[in-house]
């Protein structure tokens, strides 16, 4: 079960994008930064914020954390943009994207149903045996 955890939190290795040179090549990771990076010099307009707490392995947080004041930046300001920039690629995918996401979806409807199932099954058997 711990190998099972620790793989799953690997980081994925860096992948350089195929549309540069092998000289000038750079991660789709570190493109992403340049682009919060950017997003976070430009003045922001005052608009409502929502909280937004969610888990993540506690080793990556910290290196996270780290890497980030490393810098002098906030790791809130970074994963608000990050997520200003998923979210587009989320409502309107297309490629390769958009069949990873119905491939998804549907395993996840399909566990959904199996747990469903099983629910009521239990209930049933615990009806019969009271």
């Amino acid at each position: 079960m711990k190998k099972l955890v620790r793989e799953r939190t690997k980081m994925p290795k860096h992948r350089a994008l195929p549309l540069f040179d092998q000289e000038d090549a750079i991660s789709a990771e570190e493109l992403l930064l340049r682009r919060i990076l950017l997003a976070i010099e430009q003045p922001q307009p005052k608009r409502p914020l929502q909280c937004v707490t969610y888990k993540m392995p506690l080793p990556h947080y910290l290196r996270m954390k780290e890497a980030a004041q490393r810098w002098k930046l906030s790791y809130s300001d970074l994963l608000r943009i990050a997520m200003f920039y998923l979210t587009p690629a989320l409502e309107a995918p297309s490629g390769e994207l958009r069949a990873l996401l119905e491939t998804h979806r549907s395993s996840e409807l399909q566990k959904q149903s199996e747990r469903s199932l099983k629910r009521s099954l239990s209930l049933r058997k615990a009806k019969l045996a009271s």
